[in-house]
């Protein structure tokens, strides 16, 4: 559930039901994060309806990811970072573990694993979280560095970089 708040918060598009499925206002990718996060929490268009944004900091190319600011009723603020696996990797003092608690980061390991679903075709996203005082409601990029947990990476199928779409491409059947 943490992975799917993440890619529920973290994220500009929107997606609207129609008689068809899902449609997505926005960048695609976000779209299809926002479709990740419906189906895993079961709440579909609205995965993460409590919690509010209260700052951002956009993807820039420059920098190479997106970081939100957001509170819910409960007294939580979180912090979250999706981007480019290098660029949040460097942010990150931990990763999560599957019982929920955090380890040191692994960086190693998980370079290994970008390097795999990147040579499937595949474009990585990493995403992290950071817990700060519910008080907080400006979001500087100094609250990012060192400091978050490592969630997970997501793969995303990037036709353009699969070898499927390579071959297609050589027997002219695209």
């Amino acid at each position: 559930m943490e992975f799917a708040r993440a890619a529920a918060l973290c994220n500009d598009a929107e997606l609207r039901g129609a008689e068809d499925g899902w449609r997505v206002e926005g960048d695609p990718m976000e779209g299809a994060l926002l479709a990740l996060a419906g189906k895993i929490t079961g709440k579909g268009t609205a995965p993460v309806p409590a919690w509010t944004r209260t700052n951002a900091i956009p993807f820039d190319a420059a920098h190479r990811y997106m970081a939100v600011l957001h509170h819910d009723h409960e007294g939580h603020t979180l912090i979250h970072v999706k981007g480019a696996p290098e660029a949040v990797l460097d942010m990150c003092a931990n990763q999560r573990q599957s019982d929920g608690g955090k380890a040191p980061l692994d960086p190693e390991t998980w370079h290994e694993a970008v390097e795999d679903l990147a040579a499937e075709g595949q474009r990585v996203i990493a995403v992290a979280v950071r817990a700060v005082d519910q008080d907080r409601t400006i979001l500087n990029s100094s609250d990012l560095d060192g400091s978050l947990t490592l969630i997970g990476l997501i793969g995303l199928i990037d036709l353009k970089r699969s070898k499927l779409w390579r071959n297609a491409m050589r027997r002219g059947s695209v």
